[in-house]
């Protein structure tokens, strides 16, 4: 039995509604070899630089989304501000597992971490720097090897002092 290609009808109303297979999402289209492992000599490595301004009215979006009132924090950010850098990325916080060759089909994200130097404020223009701090590989109970990787992005401010680290840890189970 081959895919149905999609097609779009009119719904009463004049809603058009689309019926059969649609293309997955396109991070999911993204070639990988299932059972290729990821070079180790990725540690170390920079992997790509963004710059963000926390934006006082997506700190008060925060604080909606954390049930405050949206001035809880006045100027003051939460450490998770720094979350909106990933949103700048091309593919988000799975920008960093694909540039390494991860498959994002077996992709889980593990753990997030952060280490404040100074508090974040509203205002701050901070540029992250994201390396492959390490990567490791085990058997999984269940069969196939997974491969566990951490991101460190180094935020700094415009004279170059380092504001924060954060860190992402990816797993990628086995096949």
């Amino acid at each position: 039995m081959g895919a149905r290609a999609a097609r779009a009808h009119r719904r009463p109303g004049g809603r058009v509604a689309v019926r059969g297979r649609r293309r997955p999402p396109r991070l999911l289209r993204r070639p990988r070899l299932s059972g290729v492992p990821v070079d180790p000599a990725v540690v170390g490595r920079a992997l790509d630089t963004v710059t963000v301004t926390i934006e006082p009215g997506k700190l008060r979006e925060l604080a909606r989304a954390f049930g405050e009132a949206p001035d809880a924090w006045g100027a003051v950010a939460p450490p998770t501000a720094l979350v909106l850098a990933d949103h700048l990325r091309a593919d988000g916080i799975i920008d960093a597992p694909l540039a390494i060759g991860m498959d994002v089909a077996r992709l889980l994200h593990g753990e997030a971490s952060w280490d404040l130097v100074r508090p974040v404020r509203a205002g701050d223009v901070l540029t992250g720097t994201t390396v492959v701090e390490a990567l490791d590989t085990r058997e999984g109970r269940r069969g196939g090897t997974m491969t566990r990787a951490t991101f460190a992005t180094t935020f700094t401010d415009p004279a170059g002092a380092v504001v924060a680290v954060q860190r992402h840890v990816f797993v990628e189970t086995g096949a």
